[in-house]
């Protein structure tokens, strides 16, 4: 692949990113984040795997075998691997928890029930939601940012 092909997949993979914090930052302003958490979950799978293939699998062949011990490839990859299985904990773990948590709200609240233990952990589990999205936030700045700095050309920085 030309350095001209790398520096479009490169821009592209950096809209993704900025694009899905715009779309997270949007839906913390709009106060919407409960309501479409899920959708930002699946979409963050969407982003985080599009920009993994748009800026890493396109230069993998040509540019690793050249790279020193620790270069920009490496840390960029542990990086985006590191944005998917926080993907794979949200959407697999911690979302179904609070799903499960909000139908025990629901059962409880019907039997007249003592809530206080089922909020207190719908609030945990919130919580660790809210880190995920946060931390998922960051990575994708710096993802795209980091986009900058991969190689082009062999032995060369972006």
């Amino acid at each position: 692949m030309d350095e001209r092909l790398l520096a479009r997949l490169d821009t592209l993979s950096r809209a993704l990113l900025w694009i899905w914090v715009l779309l997270v930052l949007a839906t913390l302003v709009g106060g919407r984040l409960e309501l479409l958490r899920r959708a930002l979950d699946y979409s963050a799978w969407g982003v985080f795997g599009g920009a993994f293939l748009l800026s890493f699998l396109s230069r993998w062949l040509n540019e690793i075998a050249d790279e020193g011990p620790i270069g920009p490839m490496r840390i960029w990859m542990a990086a985006a691997l590191v944005s998917l299985l926080m993907c794979l904990a949200s959407t697999f773990i911690v979302a179904p928890k609070i799903l499960n948590i909000r139908g025990r709200l629901a059962v409880a609240e019907v039997e007249g029930r003592d809530l206080a233990p089922d909020q207190a952990s719908l609030r945990k589990a919130r919580s660790v939601a809210n880190q995920m999205l946060g931390l998922r936030v960051l990575l994708a700045l710096g993802l795209g940012y980091g986009a900058l700095s991969l190689p082009r050309r062999k032995g060369e920085k972006g």
